[in-house]
């Protein structure tokens, strides 16, 4: 799953040192046995590249602080007993010392101090210096646990390939930079460097901003190592080839306080020969732990990793995992980001905060990997496998990321930061506005943050405040109480009490105030609430009339007119102030364009339901009443789905408002879950214009929603929906009370469901969404088409190639119930007021 390129990736220069030079050096930062106290190891080499010997040179070391005050000078100690150094040849320099007491490094605290070192001749001439970070803490594992300074960490990572759209593999230090920036900005701690080690800027990024790194050798193998005599394996051939690369990485990383786990490669097999490697690992640098996982064949005898590592895990298998070894447990990669995914990290996150020896894991993964290309009319789009002619490959495997390929957010990111976010918010007692804090920092209080709250109604902020500073500890917790006023209550208002935490001051990575933390309780007002009052009775609307023709019933009002079409039983015309407001039918609907996730997880299970309401017969339509104020239309069917049936029902009031009930009766021999269900229909592309109460502001789907609070939104249909790599389900918004799309003259639908809705909307039809493999290829279409659903299965995302890549069960839809739901449509102008006024017009 990433791009095979040939030619130089990374900058090449040459430079040129004196004969006498460092020729390498390294430092290990630690802490002693209780945390408190730095140990530094400083190792340098010096070789002699003179055409004669060389009296010993010095070495001097210049510890500097991170305010840049020097606290500790010293001289290396030469392992060479001579007082020479003879030509061609090495002498290795060390010092070992403790520094007392330090500001320790974290992810979460990143405090670094400088080290110079300084080459000198035997006369005291200078020759020549470099200088490093160096940030002091300790990296171990105890009990099965992973440790990092004595407390147990969690790994919040992601995966990563180096990637930029147009050079490929070649980055600016504007695209490293911007990486790590929007991960710290989602709560990301960790970055796996899959699967070979990164540009060295990465490193020195992650040292500066705080990330634990996995420094991965470039070592995998694939289909080569499923076959009987696997590569590396045990062949000895193979060795020198696997342990140089593992040897280089070493070598190039190991002073960075930021690495803080070596991996062997990615899933290359096992065999002897990675024992060696792991060997050579604790050899050579027993300070970090050594991390493998093939993800395949785990082979308990042959596995001499430091951790058991997983992958691709549902909650129920991560809820089972042990190790007999009592190793800690990392999950290498897990919830597979391609297309529209990231379903249920939630629960997945509930187990592992649950269980010590769960260390975390890392997401696959952070960038697509689309390339910029344009089409033979100059549209743009990102090309993946196959788009060069490349016939051998595995399509869009390599577009997984939570961002795209320019680092745009998609809306995974933000559930990634929801769920990642380290401040627990948990009530109390609502009514007195009591709040639990818990601090899930392990290194950091909560003074460092400020805190703010604010109560809305019906998505208007009514009251709001800060919170004086907390001086709440890591891992500690305590109960806040916040001065909330009970409103006057609005007939039928509902209220929410959001809290946030953000930065007291600017970071290396965000601004002062950015939101780290938040969340949102329905305060339980509502049952003192009254009842809202209709806005309008309907024994005192205009009358109607009904006009029958051959082929379809028009029920006409004052201004309004709606036409249901005898045949399909669809709601094909909806005249309001002489507009048009329908372009295609009010019809029902049970599929969805499928996400990666659906082909890989249901493959062809759910295809009876795709063109069911497309084939669907019409048995009867019923004027159930005809009131001179009230018109209700029933439309009974069945489907080609087993002996399924369906009914919707029209109520049409005398000042325009539909009321629309839809039930769906699955019988006989139908498949065992249905993808949604719901409704569509195309309405006129002048109204642009969308707003909701519900969830957002982001696409939020059932197993998706922990990022996205209850409120009221604003939108244009051209940013709407989310414009996937390769075109598929998307757009979605849960738990809406009402949505609405209008004209620039606040002219339109409003659509209230009865009690909860979801809907999407796309400027394209659902067919040409279905099938377009790349962006370019959805056209523009002259309507746009509104999905008003009850409710439609989630993402999923545990991987995208089996079974299990489908929602699991909590979040599906069975194909064995009765479903009924229903909404209201409202012709809207602006004479009813705010989109909130006019709801009270639904019955």
């Amino acid at each position: 799953d990433m791009w095979r390129f040939g030619g130089i990736f990374r900058g090449v220069y040459l430079y040129s040192l004196p004969p006498l030079h460092l020729e390498d050096y390294y430092v290990d930062a630690g802490l002693d046995f209780n945390y408190n106290n730095g140990l530094l190891r400083i190792t340098a080499k010096v070789r002699n590249n003179m055409p004669q010997i060389q009296p010993l040179v010095q070495v001097h070391s210049y510890l500097y602080d991170v305010t840049g005050q020097l606290i500790s000078k010293d001289t290396l100690a030469p392992n060479n007993r001579d007082k020479d150094i003879p030509v061609g040849t090495l002498v290795t320099y060390r010092l070992k010392k403790n520094i007392g007491k330090v500001l320790k490094w974290t992810a979460e605290t990143p405090h670094l101090y400088t080290l110079l070192l300084e080459l000198q001749n035997a006369k005291g001439r200078f020759l020549e210096a470099v200088r490093l970070q160096v940030g002091f803490r300790r990296i171990e594992s105890k009990n099965g646990v992973f440790l990092v300074n004595g407390l147990p960490i969690k790994i919040k990572g992601v995966n990563i390939h180096e990637h930029d759209p147009i050079n490929g593999r070649t980055l600016d230090y504007k695209w490293i930079e911007r990486d790590i920036k929007m991960m710290k900005r989602a709560n990301i701690n960790a970055i796996r460097m899959s699967h070979y080690p990164h540009d060295r800027r990465y490193y020195t990024l992650a040292d500066r901003y705080g990330m634990y790194i996995m420094d991965e050798a470039n070592i995998e193998a694939h289909i080569l190592s499923h076959k009987k005599e696997r590569v590396p394996g045990s062949d000895p051939l193979w060795l020198y080839a696997a342990l140089d690369r593992v040897v280089r990485m070493v070598h190039e990383n190991r002073s960075h306080p930021s690495v803080v786990l070596w991996s062997l490669g990615n899933e290359a097999g096992f065999g002897e020969n990675f024992n060696i490697m792991v060997s050579y690992l604790h050899t050579v640098d027993p300070s970090r732990p050594v991390h493998y996982s093939d993800m395949r064949e785990p082979i308990p005898e042959m596995d001499t990793s430091d951790f058991l590592t997983e992958g691709y895990v549902t909650p129920q298998e991560l809820e089972n995992l042990n190790d007999e070894k009592g190793r800690p447990i990392i999950i290498t990669e897990y919830a597979h980001g391609m297309g529209n995914s990231i379903g249920n990290l939630q629960e997945l996150w509930d187990i592992i905060y649950r269980r010590d020896e769960l260390a975390g894991g890392y997401i696959w993964d952070w960038v697509d990997q689309g390339l910029f290309k344009k089409d033979e009319t100059g549209r743009m789009f990102w090309a993946y496998g196959g788009d060069y002619g490349d016939t051998i490959g595995d399509a869009n495997f390599c577009i997984n990321g939570l961002v795209d390929a320019n680092r745009r957010k998609q809306p995974e990111l933000e559930e990634v930061k929801k769920v990642y976010q380290n401040i627990d918010f948990r009530a109390v007692n609502l009514l007195k506005g009591q709040i639990e804090i818990l601090n899930k920092n392990l290194f950091t209080n909560l003074k460092e943050y400020h805190f703010t709250w604010q109560v809305d109604e019906n998505g208007i902020v009514i009251q709001q405040g800060e919170l004086p500073t907390l001086n709440i500890a890591p891992y500690q917790k305590t109960i806040v109480t916040i001065p909330i006023k009970r409103p006057n209550f609005k007939a039928g208002a509902e209220y929410y009490l959001t809290i946030k935490a953000g930065l007291k001051e600017k970071k290396y990575w965000a601004e002062k105030d950015y939101v780290v933390a938040w969340e949102q309780f329905n305060l339980p007002f509502y049952p003192m609430a009254i009842p809202p009052k209709p806005k309008a009775n309907p024994t005192e609307m205009p009358s109607l009339r009904l006009e029958h023709s051959k082929n379809s019933i028009a029920i006409k009002g004052v201004d309004f007119s709606v036409t249901i079409d005898n045949k399909s039983g669809e709601l094909v015309s909806y005249r309001f102030k002489g507009s048009e407001l329908v372009v295609g039918g009010l019809k029902p609907n049970f599929w969805r364009a499928q996400t990666d996730n659906d082909k890989a997880g249901w493959r062809n299970d759910l295809v009876p339901w795709k063109n069911s309401a497309r084939q669907r017969e019409v048995k009867k339509v019923i004027v159930e009443q005809n009131h001179e104020k009230l018109a209700v239309i029933r439309i009974d069917g069945v489907l080609p789905v087993g002996k399924t049936t369906y009914s919707t029902r029209f109520v049409i009031y005398g000042n325009g408002v539909v009321v629309v009930e839809q039930t769906l009766n699955p019988q006989g021999e139908t498949p065992k879950y249905i993808p949604k269900i719901g409704m569509q229909m195309q309405i006129a592309d002048q109204y642009r214009n969308i707003s909701w109460y519900g969830r957002g502001p982001q696409e939020n789907y059932c197993d998706r929603t922990k990022s996205a609070p209850v409120g009221l939104y604003h939108s244009l249909i051209d940013t709407f929906w989310t414009n996937y790599v390769r075109p598929q389900e998307n757009g979605n918004r849960t738990e809406v009370r009402w949505a609405a799309f209008t004209n620039t003259n606040g002219q339109g639908l409003l659509f209230v469901g009865q009690p909860l809705l979801e809907f999407s909307a796309w400027p394209f039809t659902l067919d040409d969404l279905e099938m377009a493999e790349h962006i370019n290829e959805l056209p523009k279409r002259p309507f746009i088409t509104v999905n008003i659903d009850y409710k439609q299965m989630g993402v999923g995302g545990s991987n995208t190639w089996s079974r299990i890549a489908r929602a699991i069960p909590k979040y599906r839809l069975p194909g064995d119930k009765f479903y009924s739901y229903s909404f209201a449509v409202i012709p809207y102008d602006q004479s009813l007021g705010s989109f909130q006024d006019a709801v009270g017009y639904a019955y």
